[in-house]
């Protein structure tokens, strides 16, 4: 799973600041006034604020035991309480009385706990978000976003994750198959000889030729290059059109930076789906980039022509006057 600091996910800080906790820790003294009333005891008070103070700055309720110290003392201070033990978070921690009172916190800010429907919303939230986007975070961020509009105490992060998971994988299968299955035995043959011979010298590797300096040489070799392209690329499957072309662009930036021993390491259907896109992709740029070549060659001609002229005019000027 990735990294909670790779995603939007609240996380608090291992140490805060004063002005941290002044801004995010201290209650009002409205919130004071309902804590007091859920609880004859001091101890159970400050608990119970110190839960509704992170529900407010994170969305859910970590556990009070992880929290840093800090928190629950400026809290405490807040109701001019006694310092409270370890022992008696880890113990409130374990009560049924904590599962309570944070359902009677989620009433007082008005958010909902996720449910079966709000998982639904979330799967099909993720899954449209895959159609887009390639890496984990991304689609888990999307659905971050989402639960705090609607308003959803934030389920665990890695709650969040197995559903982007599951919502990526099913949309790349689905993609992997469009496209593997519109290959047939011939092009797969052909594709998969991409794949022969040694790192650096196989025919991947040679997909991924950049134009050099525009020597006469070079430009036919370019040009061999590019009908290399054309006859990879003749017959090979459309991509999808659901496919979208950020998402269509970073799989074409992963098929670019494997080598051949870690494209035989993929499914089939995913090494062809690479291929075929980067094939494209590189036929497009290669036709780009001899008609930059071209207006380049055009450019030096120009110059060089004019240059010429100016030459000429300049050594029949006398010829010319002689004439007049």
């Amino acid at each position: 799973m990735q990294p909670i600091h790779d995603t939007a996910y609240p996380a608090l800080p291992a140490e805060l600041t004063a002005a941290e906790l002044q801004a995010a820790f201290t209650p009002t003294a409205a919130e004071i006034r309902f804590v007091r009333s859920q609880s004859r005891q001091a101890s159970t008070s400050v608990l119970i604020l110190a839960q509704l103070k992170l529900l407010q700055r994170l969305g859910y309720f970590p556990m009070l035991a992880d929290v840093p110290p800090a928190v629950i003392d400026h809290v405490r201070v807040a109701l001019r309480s006694r310092v409270l033990s370890g022992t008696a978070v880890r113990r409130y921690d374990a009560s049924g009385t904590r599962s309570r009172h944070q359902k009677l916190l989620r009433a007082y800010v008005n958010i909902r706990q996720v449910d079966a429907t709000a998982l639904a919303w979330l799967a099909a939230l993720a899954a449209e978000a895959a159609q887009t986007k390639v890496e984990l975070p991304d689609i888990v961020n999307v659905l971050i976003e989402e639960l705090i509009r609607g308003r959803f105490e934030l389920p665990p992060l890695a709650s969040l994750q197995r559903i982007a998971a599951q919502a990526r994988s099913r949309c790349n299968e689905a993609l992997y198959r469009a496209v593997s299955e519109g290959l047939d035995p011939t092009r797969v043959a052909r594709i998969e000889a991409l794949f022969d011979g040694q790192a650096g010298k196989s025919g991947w590797d040679q997909l991924k030729r950049e134009p050099k300096r525009p020597g006469a040489r070079e430009i036919a070799s370019f040009l061999k290059h590019i009908h290399t392209l054309q006859r990879l690329a003749d017959g090979l499957p459309p991509a999808p059109a659901s496919l979208a072309m950020a998402k269509r662009a970073q799989l074409v930036t992963e098929a670019r930076a494997l080598d051949i021993a870690e494209l035989r390491s993929l499914k089939p259907a995913k090494r062809h789906t690479l291929a075929v896109l980067f094939i494209r992709a590189q036929l497009q740029k290669a036709l780009d980039d001899v008609a930059e070549i071209f207006i380049k060659v055009m450019r030096k001609l120009e110059s060089l022509a004019r240059t010429r002229l100016q030459q000429y005019q300049l050594a029949h000027a006398d010829a010319l006057e002689d004439l007049v």
